[in-house]
């Protein structure tokens, strides 16, 4: 059985709001989110599923509506959660991807992250394609799991980009394949 996941990370996101759950997308961020609708558009899609986070969204409804779908908001999509404010972001992202069991009192690890995803696409029907509406973290970390080795490299590759997305192929449950935007 077949199952195609497209990941899609949220679109350029309003970062003058500090509140990680209500932060909204920029003007740039939206056009981004319609302009979305036109590369998904000819695709059959079954569900469309986002973070609860409003930029995640945001990005993913005008593609959910052009399709006659309503998004499906699940916590097990949520962004990586951080330990508080970290004063040298990038010092403990690299300490992370280093060990992907690392995270400070209050935080996750990549590897938590990670786990959350997977057992999120466990409950997904064994065929059809889907669309998560995501976080570069979380999307590097289904990288890492289908390319052991490469999450890093994605995730700084993220770095400023925004409304990117990649394609998971699955049969039985396993990933076979992963086709990332160029």
């Amino acid at each position: 059985m077949t199952r195609t996941i497209y990941f899609i990370r949220h679109g350029e996101p309003d970062t003058s709001v500090h509140d990680d759950q209500i932060r909204p997308l920029t003007p740039h961020g939206q056009q981004q989110a319609q302009q979305l609708m036109s590369v998904f558009h000819d695709l059959e899609i079954t569900a469309v599923y986002a973070s609860p986070f409003q930029r995640a969204v945001d990005t993913v409804t005008p593609l959910a509506k052009d399709h006659g779908l309503s998004v499906h908001q699940s916590d097990q999509l949520k962004e990586r959660q951080m330990p508080g404010w970290v004063a040298n972001f990038d010092q403990y992202v690299d300490r992370q991807w280093q060990d992907l069991d690392f995270a400070e009192t209050g935080g996750e690890s990549i590897h938590t992250v990670q786990a959350r995803y997977l057992a999120f696409l466990q409950q997904l029907p064994p065929t059809g394609t889907f669309i998560i509406g995501s976080h570069g973290t979380a999307m590097s970390s289904i990288v890492q799991y289908s390319q052991p080795g490469q999450g890093k490299r994605y995730f700084q590759s993220l770095q400023g980009h925004y409304a990117k997305w990649f394609k998971l192929l699955e049969l039985d449950g396993r990933p076979v394949q992963l086709f990332l935007e160029e």
